[in-house]
């Protein structure tokens, strides 16, 4: 026991007194199965504000940007919608109005949210955004 102290390492082993003849190591552990308690596949919905001052093809531009980026990260996006431009509750970057876009989206992937989050948060031409988990019953019937 002292070349290990010496040596630096003190193994758990040789500290502990065997219990009833058997070593640490001939202890059988049991383990649960791993099983999943959750869903793979989740719904999403975001809502973005872009800045007023982009042009209406600038606009539409930017929102196909965050389309294309949602489904280039393995998600389907099932309802896209312009809300148009609206009134802000208070202003945002000394901007009173803002270009609203509803997205509704199915993924399994579990990063997807916060790489679309930091996406969001690098571009200035959104100044505002919310991600939410929905119920599949929530998302909107129609076209895309």
């Amino acid at each position: 026991m002292g070349s290990e102290r010496e040596s630096g390492k003190i193994l758990w082993d040789s500290l502990v007194p065997s219990r009833g003849g058997r070593d640490r190591k001939d202890r059988e552990v049991k383990r649960m199965p791993s099983r999943r308690h959750y869903k793979t596949l989740r719904f999403y919905e975001t809502v973005f504000v872009l800045k007023p001052t982009l042009t209406e093809e600038e606009a539409k531009k930017k929102s196909e940007e965050i389309r294309k980026f949602i489904e280039s990260k393995g998600a389907d996006v099932l309802h896209f919608q312009d809300w148009g431009t609206k009134t802000l509750a208070y202003p945002i970057d000394n901007f009173n109005h803002g270009r609203y876009y509803l997205v509704q989206f199915k993924t399994q992937n579990p990063k997807l949210t916060n790489d679309l989050d930091f996406q969001l948060k690098i571009d200035e031409d959104v100044i505002r955004w919310l991600n939410i988990q929905i119920k599949e019953s929530e998302v909107i019937k129609g076209a895309k």
